[in-house]
């Protein structure tokens, strides 16, 4: 029960920090004020600041109080992994920057894997391709296939860093992957830009590489982007 009560003091002011009713540099109430107005005990509200302050929302000053932080500046990997996990606010403005994420570390990846891909490797791409082409209808086991391609760029990449924050985003990459492919439009599209840039791989070329991945990415992320436009407008 403590644990629950916790978890509902921490996801509420996670939240008012968020939508900036807590602002940077906010002083939250006290422990026994926070105590009050949740009808928790002082344990419980420790937990919960805890759990802030290791995700860099707030910051603990002894003898002062807990400060609210800029936490676009501040917060740790561990809040980018509670924002997926609980599916968090996935407005456009967060969504764009999990693509430019992704645009920027793509290029890295290939970049890199290019130099440790043999024939074996290539071949392995096309297989994954000619799987998305067997499943042109279905939505779901396109995105995976998708997925699996990026995922092996990024594990031919060998960056153990990048390819931890890869798997990190992968729920929200499956997300806006599955919308893509359910559009309808032009399905085969996306798979024509990917055998171009196994083409590019196989020159081992790495500046052709990474202007082929850019290429690719843009191509679906600009898609999706008028797609979410479309629907947002039609719901005004």
């Amino acid at each position: 029960m403590t644990t629950c009560i916790a978890d509902t003091v921490f996801e509420s002011l996670r939240r008012d920090i968020f939508t900036g009713h807590f602002e940077a540099g906010y002083r939250l109430p006290s422990e026994r004020a926070l105590s009050d107005r949740f009808d928790a005990s002082r344990n419980t509200i420790r937990d919960a600041l805890s759990r802030l302050d290791h995700m860099k929302l707030v910051r603990r000053v002894p003898q002062s109080g807990t400060y609210v932080t800029d936490y676009r500046n501040e917060a740790a990997l561990s809040l980018l992994i509670y924002y997926i996990e609980n599916s968090l606010d996935l407005t456009d403005e967060v969504l764009t920057s999990f693509m430019d994420f992704r645009l920027v570390c793509e290029r890295f990846a290939v970049k890199r894997a290019v130099h440790r891909m043999g024939p074996e490797d290539i071949k392995h791409l096309h297989i994954l391709l000619d799987e998305k082409q067997a499943h042109h209808a279905d939505g779901r086991i396109l995105a995976d296939c998708d997925y699996n391609f990026h995922e092996y760029l990024f594990q031919m990449a060998d960056s153990l860093a990048v390819q931890l924050i890869f798997n990190t985003l992968k729920p929200v990459f499956i997300n806006y992957l599955t919308y893509y492919y359910n559009l309808g439009d032009d399905p085969n599209g996306i798979i024509d830009y990917q055998r171009s840039l196994v083409a590019a791989l196989e020159t081992r070329d790495e500046e052709l590489c990474g202007y082929m991945m850019e290429k690719l990415l843009l191509f679906g992320i600009n898609l999706i982007k008028e797609a979410r436009l479309v629907d947002q407008n039609s719901r005004d």
